[in-house]
């Protein structure tokens, strides 16, 4: 199909720090639910514990947490033989 299904997991290091175990590219083109509603967006910059989303609609860029996001799918244009 083109796409990957993502989970948000974390892990905690033995000192108490979060880790994330998935982390999405910058540029990434993803598939998500927000607020009951599926939308598709641009990754503009992934971090440890959110990511910078375009939703490519003409609206502004908005931060979310990973923890709002719940399950992802990441497009991978190479499962299509799109990429160069």
């Amino acid at each position: 199909m083109g796409t990957r299904a993502m989970t948000n997991e974390t892990t905690t290091t033995s000192a108490g720090t979060a880790h994330r175990t998935t982390m999405v590219p910058d540029g990434a083109v993803i598939e998500l639910e927000l607020e009951g509603e599926p939308m598709t967006a641009l990754v503009l910059l992934a971090g440890d514990e959110l990511m910078i989303l375009d939703a490519c609609d003409g609206s502004t860029p908005f931060v979310v947490r990973y923890d709002e996001v719940g399950p992802f799918r990441v497009f991978e244009p190479e499962l299509l033989g799109l990429a160069a």
